[in-house]
This record gives C-alpha cells, sequence and structure tokens, in this order.
C-alpha cells in the first residue's frame, strides 16, 4: 500500500468500521494501486446485507507532503488528533480524480477521508473512516 509518513501500508485488504451507513473496503494491490468497494447498508449500524455495493479500481494513488492534524470521529464523539497527508487518486473507468486523505499510526490500523473536490476534502474537520486490516 502507499507509505504514510513514515508507515507503509501493506498489500492486504482494510476495511472501514461503520459510518452513516456505510463501509468502505481497500485492498492494496502495490503502492500505488487500490482495489476500492463501497457497501451502502439499509440501517444507520450496517448490521445485515449491504443493499448496494460499488467496486472501483483506484490507481496512482499519490500521497503529498502535506500534512493535515484533526481530530478522530467515532460513533458521534470527537476524540484524539491524528496527523495524515493529502492524497490524490485516479480511478482506472476514467472517472474523475478522487481527493483523500490518510492518517496512519501503524500498518495494521488507519484513518480515511475522500471528497470529489479539493475545497470539500479540505473542508473535512474530522477523520471519518477508521480501517483496520483483515
Amino acid at each position: 500500500g502507499p507509505t504514510i509518513g513514515s508507515v507503509a501500508l501493506e498489500e492486504a485488504t482494510y476495511l472501514s468500521a461503520c459510518f452513516q451507513s456505510r463501509k468502505i473496503q481497500l485492498e492494496f494491490k502495490n503502492s500505488t494501486e487500490a482495489q476500492y468497494t463501497s457497501y451502502t447498508y439499509g440501517d444507520s449500524s450496517c448490521s445485515g446485507t449491504a443493499t448496494d455495493t460499488t467496486s472501483l479500481c483506484m490507481n496512482t494513488i499519490t500521497v503529498s507532503s502535506t500534512a493535515v492534524t484533526k481530530p478522530t470521529y467515532v460513533g458521534g464523539t470527537t476524540g484524539d488528533n491524528v496527523t495524515g497527508y493529502n492524497a490524490v487518486a485516479e480511478w482506472k473507468n476514467g472517472a474523475d480524480t478522487s481527493y483523500l486523505q490518510f492518517g496512519a499510526d501503524n500498518a495494521s490500523v488507519f484513518w480515511f477521508n475522500q471528497a470529489s473536490t479539493e475545497a470539500e476534502r479540505d473542508s473535512n474537520s474530522v477523520w471519518i473512516f477508521k480501517f483496520t486490516k483483515q
């Protein structure tokens, strides 16, 4: 997976915790490519079977040297600050660029934000998705 500061994410599958009826899975193929799968559920706790699944290939994930520090946000509660980095990724299907943020303390858990514009990404005031290596 990509290197976030001093942490190299592994070529492995990571799954996010539930946030607003959604989970995301990222399976890193190498340092710049990942299979991205979004699961939407019928309830806010992501229980049962996903009602909608979307899978896309992300390529050319590029992590910048721009550091961002913001609090985590889990279950409606703001937590400790985590420092991460801005990133961009292209979609293999020719769709738009995705504007990302990764924050990693170790290779097993990382934080992730995603937006369709740079301004939207930069306006995210908290870390939303917490990923854990599967």
